[in-house]
Protein backbone atom coordinates (compact mmCIF):
# COMPACT_ATOMS: atom_id res chain seq x y z
CA UNK A 1 0.00 0.00 0.00
CA UNK A 2 1.36 3.35 -1.02
CA UNK A 3 0.50 6.16 1.38
CA UNK A 4 0.69 9.73 0.13
CA UNK A 5 1.36 12.53 2.53
CA UNK A 6 -0.10 15.77 1.24
CA UNK A 7 0.56 19.06 2.94
CA UNK A 8 -2.53 21.09 2.12
CA UNK A 9 -2.57 24.86 2.31
CA UNK A 10 -6.02 26.45 2.05
CA UNK A 11 -6.06 30.23 1.96
CA UNK A 12 -9.50 31.50 2.91
CA UNK A 13 -10.51 34.86 1.40
CA UNK A 14 -13.02 35.51 4.22
CA UNK A 15 -13.84 33.85 7.54
CA UNK A 16 -16.31 31.49 5.82
CA UNK A 17 -14.74 28.26 7.07
CA UNK A 18 -14.26 29.17 10.74
CA UNK A 19 -17.43 31.16 11.28
CA UNK A 20 -19.48 28.66 9.28
CA UNK A 21 -18.30 25.85 11.52
CA UNK A 22 -19.41 27.81 14.59
CA UNK A 23 -22.90 28.38 13.09
CA UNK A 24 -23.68 25.32 10.95
CA UNK A 25 -27.43 26.04 10.82
CA UNK A 26 -27.04 29.61 9.58
CA UNK A 27 -26.83 28.99 5.82
CA UNK A 28 -28.82 32.14 4.98
CA UNK A 29 -25.91 34.38 5.97
CA UNK A 30 -23.49 32.43 3.76
CA UNK A 31 -25.89 32.59 0.82
CA UNK A 32 -26.23 36.40 1.16
CA UNK A 33 -22.45 36.97 0.91
CA UNK A 34 -21.00 37.99 -2.44
CA UNK A 35 -19.19 35.43 -4.58
CA UNK A 36 -15.89 37.17 -3.76
CA UNK A 37 -16.47 36.56 -0.04
CA UNK A 38 -17.21 32.86 -0.61
CA UNK A 39 -14.05 32.06 -2.64
CA UNK A 40 -11.01 30.36 -1.18
CA UNK A 41 -7.65 29.55 -2.74
CA UNK A 42 -4.98 27.03 -1.91
CA UNK A 43 -3.93 23.57 -2.95
CA UNK A 44 -1.87 20.50 -2.19
CA UNK A 45 1.84 19.92 -2.00
CA UNK A 46 2.93 16.32 -1.63
CA UNK A 47 6.13 14.34 -1.65
CA UNK A 48 6.97 10.65 -1.34
CA UNK A 49 10.38 9.01 -1.62
CA UNK A 50 11.44 5.37 -1.84
CA UNK A 51 11.11 2.83 -4.62
CA UNK A 52 8.46 5.18 -5.95
CA UNK A 53 9.12 8.91 -5.92
CA UNK A 54 6.13 11.21 -6.29
CA UNK A 55 6.10 15.01 -6.16
CA UNK A 56 2.70 16.70 -6.39
CA UNK A 57 1.71 20.36 -6.85
CA UNK A 58 -2.05 20.98 -7.10
CA UNK A 59 -3.47 24.51 -6.70
CA UNK A 60 -7.25 24.82 -6.13
CA UNK A 61 -9.97 27.45 -6.16
CA UNK A 62 -13.10 26.75 -4.14
CA UNK A 63 -16.48 28.25 -3.39
CA UNK A 64 -18.41 27.95 -0.12
CA UNK A 65 -21.92 27.41 -1.53
CA UNK A 66 -23.42 27.25 1.99
CA UNK A 67 -21.92 27.10 5.47
CA UNK A 68 -21.79 23.28 5.23
CA UNK A 69 -21.15 22.69 1.52
CA UNK A 70 -18.28 23.75 -0.75
CA UNK A 71 -17.09 22.91 -4.25
CA UNK A 72 -13.73 23.41 -5.89
CA UNK A 73 -11.59 22.85 -8.97
CA UNK A 74 -7.86 22.54 -9.36
CA UNK A 75 -4.94 21.74 -11.61
CA UNK A 76 -2.47 18.93 -10.96
CA UNK A 77 1.19 18.43 -11.83
CA UNK A 78 2.99 15.32 -10.59
CA UNK A 79 6.48 13.97 -11.18
CA UNK A 80 6.49 10.18 -10.86
CA UNK A 81 9.55 7.90 -10.83
CA UNK A 82 9.59 4.14 -10.25
CA UNK A 83 12.96 2.57 -9.47
CA UNK A 84 11.57 -0.97 -9.77
CA UNK A 85 14.15 -3.25 -11.46
CA UNK A 86 11.30 -4.84 -13.48
CA UNK A 87 11.53 -1.91 -15.91
CA UNK A 88 15.27 -2.41 -16.43
CA UNK A 89 15.83 1.27 -15.75
CA UNK A 90 14.09 4.08 -13.96
CA UNK A 91 10.62 4.80 -15.25
CA UNK A 92 9.75 8.52 -15.16
CA UNK A 93 6.69 10.48 -16.12
CA UNK A 94 5.41 14.03 -15.84
CA UNK A 95 1.69 13.94 -15.13
CA UNK A 96 -0.77 16.71 -15.88
CA UNK A 97 -4.43 16.92 -15.03
CA UNK A 98 -7.16 18.44 -12.99
CA UNK A 99 -9.76 17.70 -10.38
CA UNK A 100 -13.10 18.83 -9.06
CA UNK A 101 -14.53 18.10 -5.64
CA UNK A 102 -17.50 18.61 -3.37
CA UNK A 103 -17.18 18.65 0.41
CA UNK A 104 -20.02 18.53 2.94
CA UNK A 105 -19.45 19.19 6.65
CA UNK A 106 -21.61 16.64 8.47
CA UNK A 107 -20.74 17.89 11.94
CA UNK A 108 -18.70 20.93 12.88
CA UNK A 109 -15.33 19.80 11.41
CA UNK A 110 -16.14 16.26 10.21
CA UNK A 111 -16.69 16.15 6.45
CA UNK A 112 -17.59 13.84 3.57
CA UNK A 113 -15.92 14.39 0.21
CA UNK A 114 -16.45 13.27 -3.39
CA UNK A 115 -13.79 14.03 -6.00
CA UNK A 116 -13.14 13.51 -9.70
CA UNK A 117 -9.56 13.51 -11.00
CA UNK A 118 -8.16 13.25 -14.53
CA UNK A 119 -4.45 12.55 -15.07
CA UNK A 120 -2.51 12.33 -18.34
CA UNK A 121 0.88 10.58 -18.19
CA UNK A 122 3.25 8.06 -19.79
CA UNK A 123 2.97 4.29 -19.32
CA UNK A 124 5.21 1.66 -20.89
CA UNK A 125 3.54 -0.30 -23.69
CA UNK A 126 4.29 -3.96 -24.50
CA UNK A 127 7.45 -2.93 -26.40
CA UNK A 128 8.78 -0.97 -23.41
CA UNK A 129 8.17 2.40 -25.07
CA UNK A 130 6.39 5.23 -23.27
CA UNK A 131 2.82 5.91 -24.38
CA UNK A 132 0.58 8.76 -23.14
CA UNK A 133 -2.68 7.70 -21.45
CA UNK A 134 -5.45 9.57 -19.66
CA UNK A 135 -7.02 8.06 -16.53
CA UNK A 136 -10.26 9.20 -14.93
CA UNK A 137 -10.76 8.49 -11.25
CA UNK A 138 -13.65 8.97 -8.84
CA UNK A 139 -12.87 9.27 -5.13
CA UNK A 140 -15.14 9.15 -2.10
CA UNK A 141 -14.20 9.51 1.52
CA UNK A 142 -14.05 11.97 4.33
CA UNK A 143 -11.94 13.59 6.92
CA UNK A 144 -11.56 15.85 9.88
CA UNK A 145 -10.38 19.44 10.23
CA UNK A 146 -8.79 20.55 13.54
CA UNK A 147 -8.55 24.29 14.17
CA UNK A 148 -5.37 25.78 15.63
CA UNK A 149 -6.19 29.31 16.74
CA UNK A 150 -8.63 31.49 14.79
CA UNK A 151 -7.55 30.83 11.19
CA UNK A 152 -5.05 27.96 11.07
CA UNK A 153 -6.00 24.30 10.89
CA UNK A 154 -4.75 20.78 10.32
CA UNK A 155 -6.77 18.36 8.21
CA UNK A 156 -6.80 14.60 7.78
CA UNK A 157 -8.53 13.08 4.72
CA UNK A 158 -8.96 9.48 3.55
CA UNK A 159 -10.22 8.91 0.00
CA UNK A 160 -10.96 5.68 -1.85
CA UNK A 161 -10.49 5.48 -5.66
CA UNK A 162 -13.61 3.78 -7.08
CA UNK A 163 -11.99 3.38 -10.51
CA UNK A 164 -8.65 1.91 -9.46
CA UNK A 165 -6.42 1.20 -12.45
CA UNK A 166 -3.17 -0.83 -12.39
CA UNK A 167 -1.36 2.09 -14.06
CA UNK A 168 -2.45 4.59 -11.43
CA UNK A 169 0.49 6.11 -9.49
CA UNK A 170 -0.93 5.43 -6.03
CA UNK A 171 -3.03 2.75 -4.38
CA UNK A 172 -6.09 2.80 -2.14
CA UNK A 173 -6.61 4.39 0.25
CA UNK A 174 -5.21 7.85 -0.56
CA UNK A 175 -4.36 9.56 2.72
CA UNK A 176 -3.83 13.32 2.92
CA UNK A 177 -2.57 15.13 5.99
CA UNK A 178 -2.56 18.87 5.64
CA UNK A 179 -2.22 22.26 7.22
CA UNK A 180 -3.95 25.45 6.23
CA UNK A 181 -4.60 29.02 7.22
CA UNK A 182 -6.72 31.96 6.22
CA UNK A 183 -5.81 35.57 5.64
Amino acid sequence: MVILLFFTAIFVAEEVSRQSADNPGNNEQAEKKSIKDKLYFGGNLGIQFGTITLINVSPVVGLAVTNNFSIGVGLTYQFYQDNNPYYGSRYRSHMFGGRGYARYYIFRDLFAQAEYEMLNFDVLNTFGDPERVTLHSYFIGGGYRQWIGQRAFMSFTILWNLNEDPFYPYANPVIRIGAGFGF
